[in-house]
């Protein structure tokens, strides 16, 4: 009888043992976690055609100038010996003017005591000669402008080159009823003249 009892306990350990075995066997084996798979939402972009406008071209209208046409005026000019004015008495003497300057011009006799009055005005042209003939005695001052293109509704030329007045007067008696001007630099002449504006040339 006790041998029995040896054998059933020894196979009862052994029994347990395996059980015993068993069991951590599966608790060992680590527990697999399953992953939480979080769902990727793939956005679609909806695609918005977009409308060509086509684009309208404004032709641009270029103006050209209106170009005035320039029309080249023939300076006015006088036939030399064309008395403007004469307000001079009669007499014997002469004045004989030479006109060697490139421009016409107007020779004026004054009163030395009102040089603002012309007594003559005589047109003569450039590169021309023109003698004043019946100068009363007296005593005279002469005065001269030259220029181009002579305009009768101002009394002067448009274009001025040159005014000017002798500083010397000029006297007629019966000792002298002669004399001349030479309206050019001239070597030993004797006539001084003084520049002065258009404005002042006598009226």
């Amino acid at each position: 009888m006790i041998k029995r009892k040896t054998c059933l306990f020894v196979v009862l350990i052994t029994i347990i043992v395996l059980i015993s075995g068993c069991m951590n066997s599966e608790v060992s084996q680590p527990i697999k976690e399953v992953s939480e798979v979080t769902p990727t939402i793939t956005t679609v972009s909806t695609v918005i055609p977009t409308t060509v406008i086509p684009t309208t071209t404004v032709p641009t209208i270029q103006r050209t100038p209106t170009v005035t046409p320039t029309v080249s005026k023939t300076p006015t000019r006088l036939n030399t010996g064309t008395i403007l004015k004469r307000t001079l008495g009669t007499g014997t003497g002469t004045l004989e003017i030479d006109n060697k300057v490139s421009s016409d011009t107007i020779m004026s006799i004054t009163n030395p005591k009102d040089e603002k009055t012309a007594l003559l005005k005589v047109y003569i042209k450039a590169a021309d000669k023109y003698t004043i003939s019946n100068i009363p005695d007296g005593v005279y001052r002469l005065f001269y402008v030259s220029g181009e293109d002579w305009n009768d509704d101002i009394d002067m030329f448009n274009v001025v080159s040159d005014a000017s007045k002798f500083d010397d007067s000029l006297t007629y008696d019966q000792n002298a009823n002669y004399w001349s001007a030479t309206l050019y630099p001239v070597v030993d002449g004797n006539a001084l003249t003084t520049s002065i504006s258009a404005s002042e040339f006598p009226k």
